[in-house]
């Protein structure tokens, strides 16, 4: 049996993922999430999909906890913190705790997960698994999860593999956020370098497709070139086409460079652009015209404020 704790942007297309992938009649899925229009949302998919009878709605955590896999897909450490804090006075609570699996997908700082899975009880296993791939990646289950686990069990990378194309083990417990976190830092960088070079590529009169086929095919390819570009018609699929909705906002990125950041000072790194990145996201976000829309909404700003 599997549960799933958080149906927000991204957990809720994964846990949808999840549904049409179980091996029905065995398996059975138990959802969670303190949004109940989400709840009810779910509930009518499983009817339209009729998987009705596969599916229940947990009205407490401790449901949850009776699950054989978890995961939780949660927008905040606290958030996790007391999810498992609660799941762990259940399980205490029970004078035979089965083995289980929990997987933690959140991006949160890699202090909390570990402090997390020091709370389990002996008998479960706890492993962070954050994603890359974005909203789109979560519908189309083309995820890549960096896990941390002293193992990757056969549990763990089937269960993964119903959500996403890649399973990366990259260490012990905490390693995977480690990953995932000095990744988004690089994204961070990279989209406003990329941002920057489309923008003087248009004021100096540059046909930007042109431009693009060169980066991308150049030493300056990168994520935000090549899947995420930035400019309105050059990738059809990314949020540019959409005007910069629906994608990986501007508050997410703050949130992962901030964690970042974390990092660096508890392991001694001292970053060179991080202060000045920072900024740039800080005073998109207090454009209340900007602030909820994708990163890549940065090459528009550069355009209305030169």
């Amino acid at each position: 049996s599997y549960g799933f704790v958080g149906l927000g942007r991204m957990g809720y297309p994964m846990a949808t993922n999840l549904l049409h992938k179980l091996n029905i009649p065995s398996d059975h899925l138990t959802i969670y999430d303190l949004n109940q229009q989400s709840l009810e949302s779910f509930s009518s998919l499983s009817q339209t999909s009729g998987l009705e009878k596969s599916v229940s709605i947990a009205h407490s955590l401790n449901e949850i906890a009776q699950c054989d896999i978890v995961i939780s897909m949660l927008p905040l450490p606290k958030h996790v913190e007391q999810t498992y804090k609660t799941i762990v006075s259940y399980l205490s609570q029970q004078p035979d705790c089965q083995a289980r699996l929990f997987i933690d997908c959140s991006t949160i700082d890699p202090m909390t997960s570990n402090r997390v899975a020091a709370t389990m009880p002996t008998e479960t296993s706890f492993v962070d698994a954050p994603v890359s791939g974005g909203v789109v990646g979560a519908t189309n289950a083309t995820l890549t999860f960096m896990v941390g686990a002293s193992t990757l069990t056969t549990d763990l990378e089937t269960t993964l593999k119903k959500l996403g194309t890649k399973v990366v083990s990259c260490g012990p417990q905490g390693s995977g956020l480690v990953a995932k976190l000095a990744n988004n830092y690089l994204l961070a960088v990279c989209n406003i370098a990329t941002c920057e070079a489309f923008h003087l590529a248009s004021k100096a009169g540059l046909d930007l497709a042109t431009f693009a086929a060169i980066v991308n095919s150049s030493s300056g390819a990168n994520w935000s070139s090549i899947v995420n570009n930035p400019v309105p018609g050059i990738v059809t699929t990314a949020p540019a086409g959409r005007a910069y909705d629906n994608g990986f906002g501007i508050g997410l990125m703050k949130k992962d460079i901030g964690l970042c950041e974390e990092l660096a000072n508890q392991t001694g790194v001292k970053f060179l652009l991080a202060d000045r990145v920072n900024a740039i996201y800080n005073k998109l976000e207090a454009d209340q015209n900007l602030k909820n829309k994708d990163l890549s909404v940065v090459y528009k700003y550069l355009h209305d404020h030169e």
